[in-house]
C-alpha cells in the first residue's frame, strides 16, 4: 500500500484512517491529518518515476511503468483515494531540453494520451506510446481524487470524483541503447600498456600502472552551439570518466557488477556543462581512467582454494563509449571509442585491487596533471589505443538501472590515545599514528599530509575493525578470503589485509597533498598510518561511506531519555545494510563481498522497510537468473564465483541460499506490484523449479540450515521448509501472471509438502516438538522455522525444551 505523506507541519496521522482505507481497498490513499483539515480541494501527482527511476537517462524497455506519489493541496479534506489518472507522453527535442509549455506541446509532440482511466493505480502504469531506441520524452500526470469514509461499519462507498487536480509538473527520461546496433560508432578499447601475464600469476602482486586513454577533438560547431551532450559509456572492471578535466559524475566503482558474459552494464551522463567547459575556443577532451575491478581480480585463493579468475569473465581492462554532441540546430555529432584513434599511458595507480587496495604514484599523478584537458602537452608520448583483446567475452551492453554508489555520509576521524607500540619506527620515521572514524562503514578516506617528506617516501595505510588490546590496528578481522597465514596462493601477501600505499612526489615544508583511494574500498573503523617522516603532519583525515544510493524511505527516532536502545539497533541495522550495498547485497564489506543468496533471504523484508529497493532487488533476481547453471539449479551467490556448498546437485548451492530467486520475486510484487520481473524471470524460475523437484530429499535436508549456530542445527526442517517455500512462491508467480492453472498445481505441490514435513519431523511422543533423531531437537530455529514459514498444523501446542517458550498457533 502506498501512503501519500503529509506535509511537514503536520503532525498526526492516526491508525483509524489508514486501517479504513486498506479495509475500503484502495491501493493508493492520501491521510490528511485533523489538525489543517478544511473544506474541498483534492490530491496532485508528484515525485513522478519511470522504472521506478526519477528522471533516468536510459530506460532499458520501450514500454516503460510510470509511478508517482500522491500529495493532499493546502485546501484537501480527507481522507482522499485517487478515482482516476490521466498520463500524457510528449516527444523531447534534444535541441531544445527544456519542458514543453502550453504554447510548445502541439498535437505534433503528443505521443500518448491515456484519456481518463478510472483506477487507483499509482505503480507500474504502463506506458502506450510506441517509444524507440535512444528517444528523449517528456510526460505529466493529473489525477481525480474522491473522499472515503473510514468510520462507517461497512464502509461506505467513495464520493463522487472531484475535478482534475492541476498537471504535474513534466518529467523527462530518455530509451536506451536497446539495440548492438546503437554502438555502431564505438568499440571496445583498452591501452597499450604493459600487463600481468595471465600465465604467471605472480605477476598480477607486481606494480602495473593503471590504463588512462584520451581523445581530444573539435565539434563541428561552436560550443556554444551545443544544446545537449550525453555519453554513453561502460569501463571494466571499474571506470572514471573526465570531460576536459572535469569528472563526469560523482559515483564511485562503476559500473555496477554484472555476470560480464551475460550482460555488462553501461550508464549515460549528462555532460553539457563539463563539454562546454574551457575557453569556446578550445577541443573536447574525454578521458578514461581504468580500474581493474571485478573483471581483472588477483588470482588469490580464497579460504585457500578458491580463485576468482577460474570463476568470473576476466580480460586487459577496456572502454566503450559514445558522446552524442546535439547542436541547438537539431543536428548530432557521435564520437565514439576506437583503436589507434584514442591515445594511451600508464597511470598513477601502480596497483589497484578490490581487496588488497592501492598503490598510488603521486609523482606519476603530478607529471600527468591536465591529462584530460585540452592541449596536453605530454600526450605526444602517449600510444595508440587497441582493440581490447577480451572484447569477446563479455555480454551486450544493456542500460544500468540500478542506482549507482555514491558516498552518503562524511566521517570525521579522530586520533585516540597513542598505542604502546612503536611498530615500523626509525629515527627518520613517526610511530603508527592510529585514527578512528567512530564507527564501522564501507568506504573510502581522503587523507592530507603535509611536508617536508622526500621524494618516493611510501606511507601505509592498513585498515581494521578493531583494536587490540595494547591499543594497536587489528587487520586479521578483515583479511581477503581468510587468507592470514600464506594460504592465498603463488606470490600472494602472506595476509591479505586491507592496506593502501601512497608514495610522495615530495614535499616541501607546509606544503600539502591529499589522497584519497579510487578503485578500491574498504570496511573499517580503524585506520594506521605509518611510516610517516618523522617531520611530516596529517592535516585531516576523512571517511567516505559508500552504498548503492537507494532513497532511504524510512525514519525512527525513540525518546533517547527512555529506549537509546532501539534507536542504536536501527542505525546498526542500517549501517549493516549500507556497507554490504555496492550493486550486490554481499555478506561482508571486506572478506568475501560476494552475493551470498542466504544473506540476502534473510535481511531482504528488513532492506525494503527502510529502502526503496525495488531496481535494486529486480537486478538481485536478473543476477541469479544470469547465473543459473545448464541443469536449473540455482547457485550459492551471484554473480557466480565457483562456490556451491550443500549442493542440490551440480553447481547449485544450498537449497536456503537458492530460494532467494523466487522469495525476491514474491518480494518485489508484494512491496512495488512488480509482476514484469516475474514474467521476465519465469523460463528461469520454471527450470529452478523443476530442478528442484528433481532434486532427492536427502539433498533437500542438506543445506547450511542455521549457518553458524551455538545450537545443533535442523537441516532436514529448513530444507523441506524451503522447500515448500519455493512451491508457494511459484504458485504466487504464476497467480499474479494469470497462470491459473500452474498456480493451483503449486499450491496442492506446497500442501502436501508440509504434510510430508510435518509427518517425517513432528514428534508424536511430544506434541508441538519439532526433532529428527541424532540430528536435532526442538532447537530455537527449527521451532521459529515452522511458525515464521506457517508451517504448523492447526491449534497444536509447540512444545520446548532448555528454556525455550511454548507457544500455541492456530496457523492462521
Amino acid at each position: 500500500r502506498q501512503l501519500a505523506p503529509c506535509p511537514s507541519t503536520m503532525s498526526r496521522l492516526t491508525l483509524l484512517v489508514v486501517v479504513a482505507a486498506v479495509v475500503v481497498g484502495f491501493d493508493s490513499i492520501c491521510v490528511v491529518c485533523a489538525d489543517v483539515v478544511v473544506a474541498g480541494g483534492n490530491l496532485v501527482a508528484t515525485d513522478l518515476k519511470v522504472e521506478f527511476v526519477r528522471a533516468p537517462t536510459a530506460v532499458d524497455t520501450t514500454t516503460p511503468r510510470f509511478s508517482w506519489v500522491l500529495e493532499p493541496t493546502p485546501s484537501a479534506s480527507g481522507p482522499l483515494a485517487q478515482a482516476a489518472y490521466q498520463v500524457q507522453v510528449w516527444r523531447a527535442d534534444p535541441a531544445n531540453p527544456y519542458p514543453p509549455t502550453t504554447s510548445t506541446t502541439t498535437d505534433d509532440n503528443l505521443l500518448w494520451d491515456s484519456g481518463r482511466v478510472s483506477s487507483n493505480a499509482t505503480l507500474n502504469v504502463v506506458s502506450g506510446a510506441e517509444l524507440v531506441s535512444n528517444q528523449q520524452v517528456w510526460w505529466r500526470v493529473r489525477v481525480w481524487s474522491t473522499s472515503v469514509s473510514p468510520t462507517q461499519t461497512p464502509p461506505a462507498p467513495p464520493s463522487p470524483p472531484s475535478p482534475p487536480s492541476a498537471w504535474s509538473e513534466m518529467a523527462w527520461f530518455r530509451v536506451g541503447y536497446l539495440e548492438a546496433s546503437d554502438w555502431a560508432h564505438s568499440s571496445w578499447i583498452s591501452a597499450d600498456i604493459p600487463m600481468p601475464n595471465p600465465s604467471n600469476s605472480c605477476t598480477f602482486y607486481d606494480e602495473f600502472p593503471n590504463a588512462l586513454l584520451r581523445h581530444e577533438f573539435e565539434p563541428r560547431q561552436p560550443k556554444n552551439n551545443i544544446a545537449q551532450a550525453l555519453v554513453s559509456i561502460s569501463g571494466l572492471g571499474y571506470y572514471e570518466l573526465l570531460v576536459n578535466g572535469q569528472r563526469a559524475s560523482d559515483t564511485y566503482l562503476d559500473p555496477g557488477w554484472t555476470d560480464y558474459t551475460k550482460r555488462v552494464y553501461y550508464q549515460t551522463l549528462n555532460v553539457t556543462n563539463q563539454v562546454k567547459a574551457m575557453s569556446s575556443s578550445s577541443g573536447i577532451v574525454l578521458g578514461v581512467s581504468l580500474g581493474n575491478g571485478w573483471f581483472a581480480p588477483t588470482p588469490l585463493r580464497f579460504f585457500g582454494h578458491f580463485n576468482l579468475r577460474d570463476a568470473l569473465a576476466v580480460g586487459v581492462p577496456m572502454v566503450r563509449l559514445e558522446l552524442t554532441l546535439v547542436y541547438k540546430d537539431g543536428t548530432a555529432d557521435v564520437v565514439g571509442s576506437a583503436p589507434e584513434v584514442w591515445q594511451t599511458t600508464g597511470g598513477p595507480w601502480l596497483r589497484n585491487d578490490i581487496y588488497l587496495g592501492t598503490v598510488y604514484d603521486a609523482a606519476r599523478a603530478h607529471v600527468l596533471g591536465g591529462w584530460a584537458t585540452p592541449g596536453f602537452p605530454g600526450v605526444t608520448s602517449w600510444g595508440n589505443a587497441v582493440a581490447a583483446p577480451n572484447a569477446s567475452v563479455v555480454g551486450p551492453l544493456v542500460p544500468q538501472m540500478v542506482a549507482p554508489i555514491r558516498s552518503f555520509e562524511t566521517l570525521t576521524a579522530t586520533q585516540p590515545s597513542a598505542p604502546t607500540t612503536q611498530r615500523d619506527t626509525t629515527a627518520e620515521t613517526q610511530p603508527p599514528l592510529l585514527f578512528d572514524m567512530g564507527r564501522n562503514f564501507a568506504g573510502v578516506i581522503k587523507l592530507v599530509i603535509s611536508g617536508p617528506i622526500p621524494a618516493g617516501t611510501k606511507i601505509l595505510l592498513r585498515y581494521g575493525e578493531i583494536l587490540y588490546p595494547n591499543g594497536t590496528i587489528n587487520v586479521m578481522t578483515s583479511v581477503a578470503g581468510q587468507v592470514k597465514n600464506g594460504q592465498g596462493g603463488p606470490c600472494a601477501p602472506h595476509v591479505a589485509e586491507q592496506r593502501d600505499v601512497y608514495v610522495s612526489r615530495g614535499l616541501l615544508a607546509a606544503e600539502t597533498e591529499t589522497f584519497e583511494p579510487r578503485f578500491t574500498w574498504h570496511g573499517f573503523r580503524f585506520v594506521e598510518v605509518s611510516l610517516l617522516p618523522a617531520s611530516a603532519r596529517v592535516v585531516s583525515m576523512t571517511g567516505y561511506a559508500l552504498r548503492s544510493d537507494v532513497d532511504v524511505i524510512t525514519t525512527f527516532d525513540a525518546d533517547t531519555a527512555t529506549a537509546p536502545l532501539f534507536n542504536r539497533i536501527w542505525a546498526m541495522v542500517g549501517n549493516t545494510h549500507s556497507s554490504n550495498m555496492m550493486s550486490v547485497q554481499s555478506d561482508c564489506p571486506h572478506r568475501e563481498r560476494f552475493g551470498y543468496g542466504g544473506d540476502m533471504l534473510a535481511t531482504a523484508e528488513t532492506a525494503l522497510v527502510m529502502y526503496d529497493m525495488a531496481q535494486f532487488y529486480a537486478k538481485r533476481v536478473r543476477d541469479y537468473n544470469d547465473a543459473q547453471r545448464s541443469d536449473g539449479g540455482m547457485t550459492e551467490v551471484a554473480p557466480f564465483n565457483g562456490m556451491a556448498a550443500a549442493s542440490l546437485g551440480g553447481e547449485s548451492g544450498p537449497i536456503g541460499w537458492d530460494t532467494v530467486q523466487p522469495e525476491l520475486q514474491r518480494m518485489l510484487l508484494a512491496h512495488y506490484g512488480d509482476e514484469r520481473t516475474l514474467r521476465d524471470s519465469l523460463p528461469a524460475t520454471t527450470e529452478w523449479l523443476s530442478f528442484l523437484q528433481r532434486a532427492s530429499i536427502k539433498a533437500v535436508e542438506g543445506g547450511l540450515s542455521d549457518w553458524m549456530s551455538d545450537e545443533p542445527k535442523p537441516p532436514a526442517l529448513t530444507g523441506r521448509a524451503f522447500l515448500v517455500r519455493n512451491l508457494q512462491a511459484f504458485a504466487v508467480i504464476n497467480a499474479a501472471l494469470g497462470n491459473a492453472s500452474a498456480a493451483a498445481e503449486y499450491t496442492k505441490l506446497a500442501a502436501e509438502a508440509t504434510n510430508d514435513l510435518n509427518s517425517e519431523l513432528l514428534d508424536p511422543a511430544h506434541p508441538g516438538v519439532y526433532r529428527k533423531a541424532g540430528q536435532f531437537n526442538a532447537t530455537q530455529c527449527g521451532q521459529a522455522t515452522a511458525l515464521f514459514y506457517n508451517l504448523v498444523p492447526k491449534t497444536i501446542s509447540l512444545g520446548g525444551t532448555n528454556g525455550h517458550t511454548n507457544t500455541t498457533t492456530n496457523n492462521n
